[in-house]
């Protein structure tokens, strides 16, 4: 129950930082790095806004047995989880648009 209510503070956060008029990606790295140091997150961020990449960095470690990173091109396995988490973000796109 955490990490959903982790994932629904960290969605409000950034809607409400994408949705301002103001230039977004210092407070989506500020937000981001937070929620990474806190050991919140561990992954890669790619944002973009009207076609175009805004923001995208890695944060974390892909293997942490073998000290390996996280980059932008690190594939991730994913679960059963991730439709539900991509349904909820395309709606707000939908909202937004």
């Amino acid at each position: 129950m955490k990490r959903v209510s982790l994932l629904f503070t960290f969605l409000v956060n950034f809607t409400f930082i994408t949705s301002s008029g103001q230039n977004p990606v210092p407070k989506i790295d500020s937000l981001m790095t937070t929620y990474f140091r806190n050991e919140v997150f561990n992954g890669a961020v790619l944002v973009a806004k009207k076609g175009e990449v805004i923001y995208k960095k890695a944060f974390g470690y892909a293997d942490r047995e073998w000290n390996i990173m996280n980059t932008v091109d690190t594939k991730f396995r994913i679960a059963s989880i991730s439709k539900s988490f991509t349904a909820l973000l395309i709606l707000q796109l939908a909202e937004v648009c």
